[in-house]
Formats: C-alpha cells, sequence, structure tokens
C-alpha cells in the first residue's frame, strides 16, 4: 500500500507523482465498475497496516480535493457508476447499493451508518462459500 502525505505540502513534481499513482490505481479498478453492470457484485478492498495510505487512496482522506489527479479511489468508481446508470436509463432499470465498511482490530464499522453498532455487523461465509455481511443498512 502507498502512503501519501497531505496533497496541500507537496511541491509540484511530488503532485505530479501522486497524479499518476492515482490513475494507475484507478485504471486497475475501473474494470470493476464494468462488471457491476455485467452483473457481478464487486469489491474493493484496501489493505495494509496503519498509516499507509488506505483512507487516503480510496478517497475518504481527500474528498475536497481541488484537483481531479488526487481524488482517490471511491469517488471516480461513483462518478463512473452514475455515469454508467446515465447511459443505461432507457435501456433498463439499475439498483445501486454500496457499502462502506471500516474493518479495524477485528471490529467492523459501518461508515455510511455510524450509529449502527459494530456488535451488530458481521463478515462471514455462508454455505455456498460466498462472503457475506450481515447487520448493515
Amino acid at each position: 500500500m502507498l502512503y501519501f502525505p497531505n496533497p496541500a505540502s507537496l511541491c509540484s513534481h511530488t503532485r505530479l507523482t501522486l497524479s499518476f499513482i492515482y490513475r494507475k490505481v484507478f485504471q486497475d479498478t475501473k474494470y470493476l465498475v464494468q462488471s457491476a453492470f455485467d452483473g457481478y457484485n464487486v469489491c474493493i478492498f484496501a489493505y495494509g497496516q496503519t498509516g499507509s495510505g488506505k483512507t487516503y487512496t480510496m478517497g475518504s482522506g481527500n474528498c475536497d480535493a481541488a484537483l481531479d489527479a488526487e481524488t482517490g479511489v471511491i469517488p471516480r468508481v461513483i462518478r463512473d457508476v452514475f455515469a454508467g446508470v446515465h447511459e443505461r436509463q432507457d435501456e433498463s432499470t439499475v439498483t445501486v447499493r454500496c457499502v462502506f465498511l471500516e474493518v479495524h482490530n477485528e471490529e467492523v464499522r459501518d461508515l455510511l451508518h455510524p450509529d449502527t453498532k459494530s456488535k451488530v455487523i458481521q463478515i462471514r461465509e455462508n454455505a455456498d462459500g460466498a462472503i457475506v455481511v450481515s447487520g448493515i443498512s
């Protein structure tokens, strides 16, 4: 995982590097949007040590990015999902459901519904071998 400092404190050379890294990370995940429209469940999982840049790379660490090059994975994916919904509005009905979870020290938090108690949320394997999350809104 990559660590990104606050972009406001970066020099222009570092900003170009950061821009390249975000584009590369997003290119590696962009095909997942099309897979979702093809009917597959999609998950983007960020894993790494504390302070390694997961939150920042995914995008919730820099939601107010002034430059598109500094926008993380989540805002880019959401933008592409809704652009895809708009493109398909005359062809089909699309339902969008998202879950934004944080797993830290074996505790699961629903970041879209922070009032949900973490003990209610469980991640487990079902009888078919699929990983499911229960207790989320």
